[in-house]
């Protein structure tokens, strides 16, 4: 998610000052997925939408942020059993042992928050992981001089819209991919270890998105903000 060039173009913008003092973001990613996901090991003990979908927002997040202080969590189970349809039309019953519905809000330090919306049982009128809609916006970033919003998803850009204080009609910016697609993270990561250049991907980011994740289910159980302890190299765009 920090490769493409829509993430570049937030994360200078944000760190030029573009929107003045950030105060904060709000994301969402999800769909119903009980309709189209036929695999069970999405909704057992291991898998949820925080897992599988709500790890996109909050890597792209935290890159262009900064890494998280501490978290707080909701997260419940809509439909406790479940008749999937898998390929072949077969059905099978699924009992529901992760998350289905998640909302995690995200203490960048410095007075600047984030809060992500993901879920299994969310109404999307597009087609599942359609990103062709051009005025879906679904990165949103508030500042005190402007407001950035990421136009399709973070895993399939098509643009960036910014408005500013001093510009305050709202521009489409970045549309062009450039060659980006969300499935080349392996090849990118090997490419940088054979020619030894600075990979945005790295270890200690994917650990630190580990963490907040393990750590909005611990805060939905106790009740309680959860203090994060991992860090990564910051700011990611340099």
């Amino acid at each position: 998610m920090v490769t493409s060039p829509q993430f570049e173009f937030m994360a200078r913008k944000v760190a030029e000052g573009k929107l003045g003092r950030v105060a904060g973001a709000r994301v969402f990613y999800g769909h119903n997925g009980h309709k189209w996901l036929w695999a069970p090991e999405f909704f057992m003990d291991g898998g949820g939408s925080l897992y599988d979908l709500g790890v996109y927002n909050i890597t792209t997040l935290t890159g262009i942020l900064g890494p998280a202080e501490r978290v707080c969590g909701m997260s419940s189970i809509l439909h406790p059993n479940l008749t999937l349809t898998n390929h072949e039309g077969e059905k099978f019953n699924v009992k529901v042992e992760a998350d289905e519905n998640a909302m995690l809000l995200i203490d960048h330090g410095r007075g600047m928050f984030s809060q992500i919306m993901t879920g299994f049982s969310l109404f999307d009128s597009a087609k599942p992981h359609d990103a062709t809609e051009e005025n879906k916006t679904t990165i949103e970033i508030f500042g005190d001089n402007g407001v950035m919003n990421l136009v399709g998803y973070d895993w399939g850009p098509a643009g960036v819209d910014l408005a500013t204080e001093e510009d305050p009609q709202m521009k489409r910016y970045c549309t062009d991919a450039q060659g980006f697609v969300w499935q080349q993270g392996a090849s990118y990561v090997a490419k940088r270890l054979l020619t030894g250049e600075r990979s945005l991907i790295t270890a200690e980011h994917a650990l630190h998105c580990l963490e907040i994740m393990i750590a909005c289910r611990e805060s939905s159980r106790t009740g309680k903000y959860v203090d994060i302890k991992t860090a990564f190299d910051w700011p990611i765009i340099t």
